[in-house]
């Protein structure tokens, strides 16, 4: 629909120039005088602008020579040639947006690699190691041979030890402690999960979903228990966030030290792959 049609055109409305009128009276000198002389036609509200303007510079004047009976006063030493230098002083500061170009720009500057940059010594970075397994990896033979040596029955009797006390802590009646078997059952059933996966650990006890190599070594109700309580560190010794001597990998300390134990038995190999997830990095590949 056209507005235009609706609503009607509007007729244009054209701006006139603003004309003054002056009024002369009958007793002043200007009404004597001839049509033909011209009369000044300049708006009253200019002329008022112009009162105020010379006014504020009057004051202006007035205030810069107040200013310099202040500056006699304070600095009675100070000479012409001591204000030239602090004008000159003032003109050669940079802007603050001269500041900001120039930094712009050294943020701009790029590293360049160059081959003078990788000057090393050999010896320094030969390897010294022995590639040699220990007679005690030597003869493992079987899977759970090699778990129990990564995962030590000391790391079991610690997380045996703190789930019972934690359990303790959180329910005082509850009297179903964990055992060493229950621990190896727990971590075995964890392992089988991460390979055959369901939509939660409940289908693996379930009638539809029943998986046997779970639900026959241990109960759905007695896992989430152990699930529930698991720990691996004393409650009580815990400190505050504030403390200077705060771990924030407290809670896993005293497991990731045994395991760390084990696993530095294991020698390393000359040449290593290490993956972006090993090592914190941003670089993209």
């Amino acid at each position: 629909m056209d507005p235009q049609a609706f609503y009607g055109k509007r007729n244009k409305i054209e701006m006139r120039p603003r004309r003054t009128i002056v009024v002369i009276p009958e007793s002043s000198e200007d009404a004597n005088a001839s049509d033909d002389e011209t009369y000044s036609t300049q708006d009253p509200l200019h002329i008022n602008e112009e009162k105020e303007k010379s006014s504020s510079d009057g004051e202006d004047e007035e205030e810069d020579e107040e200013g310099k009976e202040e500056l006699d006063q304070l600095f009675p030493e100070c000479t012409e040639e001591h204000m030239e230098t602090l004008e000159n002083f003032t003109d050669n500061q940079p802007s603050t947006s001269q500041a900001a170009s120039s930094s712009k720009k050294e943020k701009k500057d790029k590293l360049v690699w160059s081959d003078d940059n990788l000057q090393y010594d050999e010896s320094n970075i030969a390897f010294l190691g022995s590639e040699n397994l220990p007679d005690e990896i030597m003869q493992l033979n079987t899977p759970m041979e090699f778990f129990k040596f990564l995962f030590p029955s000391s790391a079991v009797n610690l997380i045996e030890e703190e789930s019972n006390v934690y359990a303790a802590q959180i329910f005082p009646e509850n009297l179903n402690s964990v055992t060493h078997k229950d621990i190896y059952k727990f971590i075995g059933i964890i392992i089988y999960m991460s390979v055959v996966h369901l939509p939660t650990t409940r289908h693996y006890w379930k009638e539809d979903t029943y998986v046997e190599k779970v639900a026959n070594v241990m109960t759905c109700n007695k896992f989430e228990e152990i699930k529930r309580f698991l720990y691996f560190f004393d409650k009580t010794k815990e400190l505050k966030p504030y403390d200077p001597q705060f771990d924030r990998l407290h809670k896993i300390r005293p497991l990731m030290k045994i395991l760390r134990e084990r696993l530095l038995k294991v020698p390393k190999e000359e040449f290593l792959s290490i993956d972006e997830q090993m090592i914190p990095t941003k670089a993209r590949t």
